[in-house]
């Protein structure tokens, strides 16, 4: 366990008997909510907005510095057997505490509740410690449901409505790519992404059919209820995690390296 260097990422096992995958975006919702429980009752019901994703006065952060909770299955035996909790702002002392302490998070009615057990705690050369997820890589490609947050635009008549390069208007393709750039102009140490296909789901993700694709509790816009994959080519190495769409924060529109 790191504990000279600035931690960006706690990692925790399941204990016994997982989760189905289907429930991540669920499983990583009630984890946030369990890990800002924790941090509220240590320092007096204040509230970490690295933790909760919002600032004090409760509206949403810009960018994405704040936590991913990403659960995932380690073995592909269809069930969450892993949770890493991932900020690139970094923990602070009281993030971590409650990080520490966070034994336990309520599931029900979809499950029982879920034993956690903390694995380790990472700094940014060692997030690749953790899971193939937090690798580098120039390709990567989808390991769970990437989520439109917008249609498609069409025209009047049913036709697709095209921009000015030709392209469909809140394609999928469109959709990524523009999320891209803002990421790239988030942190313009980011590289360009040169290559975007959509395709198949490997075996080793299973079916994406039984996946919930919302959030449970949430004033945004409901997304697509439709998980896609891609495939995609950066024009250089790119550090993990790449987590993009709706729920990105929550499990939704995760990658791996390509061949991991």
């Amino acid at each position: 366990m790191v504990v000279d260097e600035r931690i960006v990422a706690v990692a925790y096992s399941v204990e016994g008997n997982g989760p189905d995958v289907g429930l991540t975006v669920a499983f990583a919702e009630r984890c946030r909510l369990a890990l800002m429980s924790q941090f509220g009752r240590a320092n007096g019901s204040a509230v970490s907005s690295m933790l909760a994703g919002k600032d004090f006065g409760g509206r949403p952060l810009r960018g994405h510095s704040h936590a991913f909770y990403l659960p995932y299955d380690a073995d592909g035996d269809g069930r969450i057997e892993r949770l890493a909790v991932y900020a690139s702002m970094g923990f602070g002392p009281k993030e971590l505490d409650a990080a520490i302490r966070l034994e336990e998070v309520d599931l029900r009615p979809e499950h029982d509740p879920v034993r956690l057990r903390i694995s380790g705690a990472f700094d940014s050369a060692s997030l690749g410690q953790i899971w193939p997820g937090f690798a580098s890589s120039v390709q990567w490609v989808s390991y769970s449901p990437y989520v439109m947050s917008r249609h498609p635009k069409v025209t009047r008549a049913g036709a697709p409505k095209l921009g000015r390069d030709g392209t469909q208007l809140d394609s999928p393709d469109n959709q990524l790519r523009a999320e891209w750039r803002q990421r790239m102009r988030d942190d313009p140490s980011l590289p360009p992404l040169i290559g975007l296909r959509l395709c198949g789901r490997e075996r080793r993700q299973g079916d994406w059919s039984g996946y919930r694709l919302s959030r449970l509790k949430t004033s945004e816009p409901a997304p697509i209820q439709r998980g896609l994959a891609f495939h995609l080519t950066f024009a250089d190495a790119v550090t993990g995690p790449v987590a993009l769409g709706y729920g990105c924060h929550f499990g939704l529109g995760v990658f791996v390296p390509a061949g991991s």
